[in-house]
């Protein structure tokens, strides 16, 4: 490309103009008039309000800084409740899993407990517990038989304790790691003690996990004795009905439970969490409850202390606040406090920098100001000399200034004659400097032999004309930069003779902005590509583990099926539903991926063709529906690719059969058309219809408005939209709620004779 230059055209010399002065600011702004301005009384009143805005913007600050601080704390709380929740819902399906395994299992002995426990690595996945055990449910006949059984085992000690005659006994069976301070436990009568009975009475009559208030394990010393407490999950005889209190009584067996010491559980919990916050918990008793108002010195019900920075020391916390936790039946309190650690964190000097800012800019204002009335002063000595002048130059040289774009005056001999400040400021040079020079000095120097022919061939033709909208025209500063810019040259026939008026737009942050511009666009269009690319990996990876997870699934209903219970086989059921469903998502996902990735052959195809090719792969769903499809007998040629071009039909029959209206077969008519530019194959039907307001949404991924038991995956739609998309055509939807839908694909016309979208 031939990169043209800035040039000015050539008119008769004409006589230069007296030059003036520049006026040179600094002189005036310090001089004696500027000092002269301090004892007004303007610059204060500045200075004053100034100070005023600049108190308010600190005060403002300080407000949104604390109550984002309080935020922030509240934020703390809010993660510390989750994680206490979370991960007593996490012990609470370690109790449920061993439930399962006893259920699973005829005769589980001692060593298939340990086992158990050993496999849910439940030291190293969730500290904090103190163990993992079972204890069942001794009627008084039977005591001196299960002692008798359990010594047997080689436990030649062992006794139900504590000692007397009960109508109920619960021995602790199993229970791990059986180390000594578990072993403490062993035979432990848990529903001799009223707090444990009571939970697990309620976890009994519910059926559900349920956590006892505040005991002292019967497996601790006087060495770092805990506060702690015990989740409950009952374990029934299987086959029972369960469905009231009174069977659910009859049916019980004992309990998979696990004790907890407050302080090994908090610490576990904790383990890696940032000292924020400081909290006490305290047991509120069974049920629900609001949060209220703790009375800190109420010992009976504090479960746990996080710290020595904890709500009952003397510092004076910033943030308070108490939250309640429903719980396993029971509600525990939390009182929080923020930490040092918090506080520290949390320090801002933004409104002492908004102060200092602020003061700084008073400050500049009333000098400003002062700078200001001395330039007033200044000025009416400037306006008695241009009054002076004539009316003519007077209104020329204003609006020189007023142009917001570089302008130059110059001669029909190539000299500058005046230019204005935007000008002065572009190029880098002063009003007075540039008088003094001529117009190719202000051209890149390999360019500067070609103006004067360009000066000359404007002097022919003395035209308004613009230059430089290719972006290949060039100025030169007073520091060597080319500068791309576009010229306008306006011929002004003045009483001296003629004078070309040049304005001078700087284009470079708009070339900027397009290249910035043309950056983003590139990796917008990468992210998609990974995007696309990271839909298809997880969808492929996917597919293998569900497909064993089915295989699994068939095999152990198969084998169990003469031992599962109604409601296990339901589950198995559910199960396999659930992968299958999962797989066909899956399976959309890939294709869906596939159109996206897939280099498209296209080629002519009769749409007629398309659609019984559709057919055929839908014959099972049409004959086992009743449906009757009716194919137009000319139906047109159009460009494209035969597989997803299928697909798309083969999708939209398909909708059609599946939203048909209750007693109403199915009925879906094909046909074309040609208007306005473009081959229109519809696909309509007699179903349910869709509300207009969901027109758009149904093209989308995942969006489904399918009625109870119909299947889907939320994909098909989606897929025709696509494959539209890459054809270059679209997809258009007319539908009555309750009388039917049209699916209309277009197509371009004439056909297309190239390659498809990517």
């Amino acid at each position: 490309m031939q990169t043209r230059v800035m040039r000015i055209d050539k008119t008769p010399p004409t006589s230069r103009q007296p030059e003036t002065e520049p006026f040179d600011l600094h002189r005036e702004v310090f001089s004696r008039r500027w000092l002269s301005q301090v004892w007004r009384p303007a610059p204060w009143v500045v200075l004053a309000v100034s100070l005023a805005i600049t108190t308010f913007a600190s005060f403002v600050t300080e407000s949104e800084v604390t109550e984002k601080q309080r935020l922030r704390f509240e934020k703390q709380v809010d993660h510390l409740v989750q994680l206490i929740n979370s991960r007593l819902k996490a012990y609470r399906s370690l109790l449920q899993a061993g439930v399962g395994f006893l259920n699973a299992s005829e005769s589980a002995d001692r060593a298939e407990w340990g086992r158990f426990h050993r496999s849910l690595h439940i030291e190293a996945l969730y500290p904090g517990i103190q163990g993992y055990g079972y204890a069942e449910f001794v009627s008084p006949e039977s005591k001196e038989a299960y002692e008798a059984s359990i010594r047997a085992e080689g436990f030649d000690d062992f006794r139900i304790y504590p000692p007397g005659e009960r109508e109920i006994y619960t021995a602790i069976r199993y229970l791990e790691p059986f180390d000594w301070r578990n072993q403490r436990a062993f035979g432990y009568d848990m529903y001799s003690d009223a707090v444990r009975r009571e939970a697990m009475a309620r976890a009994r009559d519910e059926g559900r996990a349920m956590i006892s208030g505040p005991v002292t394990l019967v497996q601790e010393t006087q060495v770092d004795t805990q506060t702690g407490f015990l989740m409950y999950l009952p374990h029934y005889r299987t086959g029972a009905f369960l469905d009231t209190v009174a069977q659910r009584r009859e049916a019980i067996l004992g309990y998979v439970y696990s004790p907890f010491r407050m302080e090994d559980l908090m610490r576990g919990m904790l383990a890696g969490e940032r000292n924020f916050v400081a909290f006490q918990v305290f047991d509120s008793g069974s049920g629900s409850a609001e949060p209220q108002t703790l009375n800190p010195s109420a010992a009976e019900t504090a479960m746990y202390r996080s710290s020595s920075d904890s709500p009952v020391t003397s510092r004076e916390p910033w943030f308070k606040g108490q939250r309640a936790l429903e719980i396993g039946g029971r509600t525990w309190t939390l009182e929080v406090q923020s930490t040092e650690a918090f506080e520290a964190a949390s320090e801002n000097y933004m409104s002492l920098v908004v102060f200092a800012a602020g003061l700084i800019d008073g400050l500049l204002l009333f000098m400003m100001t002062l700078a200001f009335l001395a330039a007033r002063e200044d000025n009416r000595q400037v306006t008695r000399h241009l009054a002076r002048k004539t009316e003519a130059e007077r209104r020329y040289r204003v609006l020189l200034d007023a142009i917001p774009t570089g302008l130059l005056a110059v001669r029909a001999d190539g000299r500058v004659q005046q230019a204005n400040r935007q000008a002065c400021q572009l190029l880098g040079y002063s009003e007075g400097e540039l008088a003094q020079m001529g117009v190719e000095e202000l051209l890149p120097e390999e360019y500067r032999h070609q103006h004067v022919a360009f000066r000359q061939g404007f002097l022919a033709d003395p035209r308004q004309r613009l230059m430089g909208r290719g972006g290949d025209l060039y100025a030169l500063s007073r520091g060597g930069e080319k500068i791309p810019v576009e010229i306008g040259l306006s011929p002004l026939q003045t009483a001296r003779g003629m004078l070309v008026l040049v304005t001078i737009v700087d284009i470079r942050e708009r070339r900027q902005t397009q290249q910035e511009l043309h950056q983003l666009m590139q990796r917008l269009r990468q992210k998609n590509s990974e995007m696309e690319q990271f839909v298809y990996t997880v969808s492929h990876d996917l597919k293998a583990p569900l497909v064993t997870i089915e295989g699994f699934a068939d095999k152990l209903a198969e084998k169990l099926n003469d031992v599962l219970t109604d409601q296990q086989k339901h589950w198995f059921g559910r199960i396999q539903a659930n992968v299958k469903s999962m797989n066909g998502l899956l399976g959309d996902l890939l294709e869906l991926s596939r159109i996206i990735h897939r280099d498209a052959e296209v080629r002519p195809l009769d749409t007629g063709q398309l659609v019984k090719a559709a057919m055929a792969n839908l014959a099972g769903a049409i004959h086992k529906s009743g449906a009757r499809v009716v194919v137009a007998k000319e139906m047109p040629t159009v460009v494209g690719q035969e597989r997803l071009l299928v697909q798309c039909f083969q999708n939209l029959i398909a909708n059609a059969i599946k939203y048909q209206r209750p007693g109403v077969k199915p009925r879906i008519e094909v046909s074309a058309s040609r208007q306005e530019a473009e081959v229109r194959v519809a696909v309509a039907d007699n179903g349910l219809g869709i509300d207009p307001r969901h027109h758009e949404r149904i093209f989308q991924i995942f969006e489904r408005l399918d009625p109870e038991g119909a299947e889907g995956s939320g994909v098909g739609l989606a897929i025709v939209k696509t494959i539209m998309d890459k054809h270059g055509g679209r997809v258009c939807l007319d539908s009555v709620p309750g009388e039917g839908s049209t699916f209309t694909l277009c197509f371009a016309e004439p056909p297309l004779g190239g390659e498809l979208e990517p």
